[in-house]
């Protein structure tokens, strides 16, 4: 069943935007966003930000870096835009830098052979270890996925002390509710719970695997047995999360966004399920909790409703309320980074 949802996927993905996909091929790139109406009528709303698209990006190459994925037919738009994403690397900021434009660039290297890599790369790469020792946002933790394929193009022994110094920073830091207490105010939110366990998870081939394999294991079980909502949803956060801040733990009320169910977060948790598997050589892993993750999707979720068939465009609606609606004000649209995760997803089946 996935494989027919793969392909869809990736047809949409590459579709011009003027046919509500997401290639624009003024611009050679995959964009940020389609937005959508109440009667799911999408329209594209250009914008110069790539920070979504370069981890659409990052996720499809690791589809073919992990599973084969086949992109024979789409590889000359992948190509453009890896040369555009060079051709700005200068002009990102850290964060578009940590997201996935680096994670692309060394993929897309390894995969296609561009000389993607520049001096100015490697020096990217260093000053964002040096900066994610000591980072306060979780999504930062991206970055050790990239620095394990740049080892492999460039080995470094400091490099590698750099990373184990941080994997120490990611262990310490994990509470007794498996979130990782790094400064992040918002440490508790699903994505960032998943992002950080998916860098650590890569870190384990540096050393210390036990160690993280015990540690993995644990927050992937605490996630399968804590989503305490009837379908077996993700929620985004707690309405009343406390954080550690500054050695303070501060209190934060958001009743409004605790009642969103983002399709994304069920792709997120079979990734880290995926990534385990991979790294700890465990095919046989979690695999009940990796489809109830995904059948969510299709039909395992309030509503019993495939969202793949709500919106017309052969991809899953983003969001979905407590209370069984799609449509939200704010977020109503599709975002590239949900696509490239929901791609990676559905390679692994």
């Amino acid at each position: 069943m996935f494989k027919d949802y793969l392909e869809l996927s990736l047809a949409r993905l590459f579709s011009d935007i003027q046919l509500n996909g997401f290639w624009d091929d003024k611009s050679d790139r995959i964009i940020e966003s389609l937005f959508h109406d109440n009667q799911w009528n999408w329209e594209y709303r250009p914008t110069d930000n790539s920070r979504y698209a370069v981890f659409c990006l990052g996720m499809l190459l690791l589809s073919k870096e992990m599973y084969q994925l086949d992109t024979i037919q789409y590889d000359d738009k992948i190509k453009k835009f890896l040369l555009k994403i060079k051709s700005n690397e200068e002009t990102f900021s850290s964060s578009d830098l940590t997201y996935g434009a680096l994670l692309s660039l060394i993929l897309g290297e390894k995969i296609y052979n561009l000389n993607l890599i520049t001096l100015k790369t490697k020096a990217l790469i260093n000053e964002n270890l040096i900066r994610l020792s000591k980072s306060r946002d979780n999504n930062d933790f991206l970055l050790l996925m990239a620095s394990f394929y740049y080892n492999q193009l460039y080995p470094s022994k400091e490099l590698i002390l750099k990373i184990l110094i941080i994997q120490k920073r990611l262990l310490d830091s994990l509470n007794q509710k498996c979130y990782f207490e790094t400064g992040d105010i918002r440490a508790s939110y699903h994505q960032r719970i998943m992002y950080a366990l998916w860098g650590l998870i890569f870190t384990s081939s540096f050393g210390n695997a036990t160690t993280v394999k015990v540690f993995s294991k644990r927050i992937i079980n605490y996630f399968s047995g804590n989503r305490k909502l009837k379908d077996n949803a993700f929620i985004w956060h707690k309405p009343l999360y406390f954080v550690k801040y500054y050695g303070l733990k501060i209190p934060v009320y958001n009743k409004r966004s605790s009642e969103f169910l983002f399709e994304c977060h069920q792709t997120f948790y079979v990734n880290s399920i995926n990534f385990y598997q991979y790294f700890f050589k465990d095919a046989g892993a979690f695999i009940k909790e990796k489809q109830n993750a995904m059948e969510w999707i299709f039909g395992g979720n309030r509503n019993s409703a495939k969202l793949v068939e709500q919106t017309g465009i052969d991809l899953p609606c983003r969001i979905m309320a407590t209370d069984g609606s799609y449509f939200i004000e704010g977020e109503m649209y599709k975002g590239s980074y949900e696509v490239g995760s929901y791609i990676l997803a559905l390679s692994s089946f």
